[in-house]
């Protein structure tokens, strides 16, 4: 198990490890940091970035260092923080390039590497390798990396292991595939290394832009450091996430998630906006955590799953009678939202693209809440039509012959709902639903503060019954005032694999409930209503400008729904960590672009004015491109 109680917080305690005057890991406080996008060699505009940005609250600064000369103006750019009495910490970001991160550890207080790339080139051939040429390819690296061990070692540095998901080594690729698992193999090698020359100093990383691989990597990380009877802090992030709310939203989802389960000591929301702007969600995202004690512990008699691979529970089918609605089985992961719900306008350059939810609850029933003994639900196709009821648990207690013959004559569903009070009995509770009600016309929910931690043990129940009952995800209206801390529950949950349907009983903040709600799914994976952009935060590397070429991106491709668009700023990660995009966008040179088809070039140096037209040209050529239609007009509720 990568946590000791799947239904219960409680941190991964790491030892400690000193960047500079930062204390990471341990019980101290979780770290926010972000990353410089000016070219490094400009010091001037660099150090300006870097005084912004610790403003908004930066405890850490990443600078990318591509090159020797990025790594020996390091020194100036630390030279001129500590005259200005900036004492924050500086990262300097390598790939490619050892001598970099040679230079790079004279000056600043960590240094980041990929061990994908560190020694040789990310790799794609699947084929298989001998043990003879894995392990020649093991010692080729631990050669290429021992000065660099050396180095820190005399200066005092940290290093941050920072794996990708896509730009993992040939022999990695081979040997374990592009995958969560190869990405910890890769880091425990390097691990090894640098136990073996006894520096701990070692912060890790496992990111993706794929939020359930990005979930998964990491509890794999902490489940094998277990076994080994490692501690070294991590720090979590998506990367390419995206700009604006959906960046924000699938960032919290796969951050959230984590932290959930106490994993994470630091965390970089990694945005398509200015870096400063990052600081602000993280800090959110951090101190939903921060200080938060060992959580209740929910008693069940069994271990349960590790969580550690995807694995939902098997569902089936549940629809009212007219199959107006459904969910569970291979349904559409619907959306119900209250009847008075509403859109935050500008918030999101998606609004016009945003599905209608597939029921609503009239303003009435919402506004009692659960507290009556029916919910009705109405479809939005079918005027007055009440296609579920939620039925508290408790209620049935009563007259059990009453409520088993309403469900066989009744033509909506019935939604039993746990509370709080439920949770003693909740196995007997589900072992008699499962027993009494008919398949395929039923639904589960539980509701309380702290939905991870239910759902997870109503899903223990359900496994244990061999039920194959769908659950509904019911968010109360008190979950609504926080969108990052409700989407770090959902991230957890819809990266278990848990929930069959979405319910948001009030209007989320600062998001509106509809937008949260595809946001959330789309950025899960769960259901996807638009175009997928995998986005980088642009950095000292970028070849374009990344904000603006992403708008012009968006703006003419956003419908196309199911599609996956990589905007990278340059080829340095870009190709790898556009991992399954079906294009990709890439800056090659200042002012020019390559194309690509997933991992291929088609186009190169396409000068950046053409390339979005270029882009348009190339989806229509391999026949993903179909028109936008206008959107819909909306009638009021």
């Amino acid at each position: 198990m990568y946590v000791k109680n799947r239904l219960q917080y409680r941190r991964f305690q790491t030892r400690v490890v000193p960047i500079g005057d930062l204390k990471l890991g341990g019980s101290h406080p979780i770290r926010i940091q972000s990353m410089t996008n000016t070219p490094t060699t400009d010091v001037d505009a660099t150090v300006a970035q870097i005084r912004r940005m610790v403003d908004a609250g930066a405890e850490l600064v990443r600078v990318t260092a591509p090159g020797i000369e990025d790594a020996r103006a390091l020194k100036e750019i630390r030279a001129r923080l500590n005259r200005a009495g900036i004492r924050v910490p500086l990262c300097a970001d390598i790939h490619f390039s050892p001598r970099a991160a040679m230079e790079a550890a004279l000056h600043v207080e960590k240094v980041r590497i990929n061990p994908g790339n560190f020694s040789g080139r990310p790799g794609r051939d699947s084929s298989e390798i001998s043990e003879r040429a894995f392990e020649e390819g093991r010692e080729r690296a631990r050669e290429a990396f021992r000065p660099l061990l050396d180095r820190l070692k005399a200066e005092g540095r940290a290093l941050r292991i920072g794996t990708n998901h896509g730009s993992l080594s040939q022999r990695m690729v081979q040997r374990y595939g592009d995958s969560p698992r190869g990405m910890v193999e890769s880091a425990l090698e390097y691990i090894r290394f640098c136990e073996e020359a006894r520096f701990h100093q070692i912060v890790l990383s496992m990111k993706a832009s794929n939020v359930k691989v990005m979930i998964y990597a990491y509890r794999e990380l902490v489940e094998r450091m277990r076994e080994l009877e490692m501690a070294y802090p991590i720090h979590l992030g998506v990367t390419e996430a995206g700009g604006g709310i959906e960046g924000i939203l699938k960032s919290a989802q796969g951050i959230g998630a984590l932290l959930e389960d106490g994993i994470g000591d630091t965390v970089r929301v990694s945005l398509t906006d200015p870096p400063e702007m990052e600081l602000g969600p993280a800090r959110a995202l951090a101190s939903l955590f921060s200080g938060r004690g060992e959580g209740p512990r929910l008693a069940y008699p069994e271990a349960g799953l590790g969580y550690t691979s995807w694995s939902p529970r098997e569902t089936h089918l549940s629809a009212d009678r007219s199959h107006r609605w459904s969910c569970g089985g291979a349904a559409t992961f619907p959306v119900t939202l209250m009847s008075n719900a509403q859109d935050v306008p500008g918030v999101s350059e998606m609004d016009e693209r945003l599905p209608q939810p597939d029921s609503r609850i009239p303003a009435d029933r919402g506004e009692q809440g659960l507290e009556g003994n029916l919910t009705l639900f109405n479809s939005d196709q079918v005027k007055d039509g009440v296609v579920r009821r939620i039925i508290p648990v408790e209620v049935i207690h009563d007259d059990v012959s009453s409520w088993t013959e309403m469900a066989d004559s009744v033509d909506e569903i019935l939604q039993f709902h746990l509370t709080t009070q439920d949770l003693p009995q909740l196995n007997s509770l589900v072992d008699y639903i499962h027993h009494h009600f008919k398949a395929g016309r039923t639904l589960l929910s539980i509701s309380g503060p702290d939905l991870v931690h239910r759902y997870r043990l109503l899903d223990l129940a359900l496994r244990r019954l061999n039920c194959k009952m769908p659950v509904d995800l019911l968010v109360t209206r008190d979950l609504c005032r926080d969108p990052l801390a409700l989407a770090s529950q959902l991230g957890a949950l819809l990266g278990d694999g848990i929930g069959n349907s979405l319910t948001i009983m009030g209007d989320v903040a600062m998001t509106g409930s509809r937008l949260f709600a595809f946001t959330v799914l789309q950025g899960s994976g769960t259901r996807i209503f638009s175009t997928e952009f995998v986005s980088c935060p642009s950095c000292g590397r970028t070849l374009f400008d990344l904000e603006e070429t992403s708008r012009a991106i968006r703006a003419r491709t956003s419908h196309l729904k199911g599609l996956k668009i990589g905007i990278m700023g340059c080829i340095v990660n870009g190709p790898g960590e556009m991992a399954d995009a079906d294009f990709g966008y890439v800056g090659s040179a200042a002012g020019r672009v390559d194309l690509y088809v997933g991992q291929d070039i088609v186009k190169k140096n396409i000068p950046a004015p053409q390339a979005v037209d270029e882009l348009v040209s190339l989806i229509r050529e391999h026949g993903k491109w179909v028109d936008a239609e206008p959107a819909p007009v909306v009638a009021p509720v």
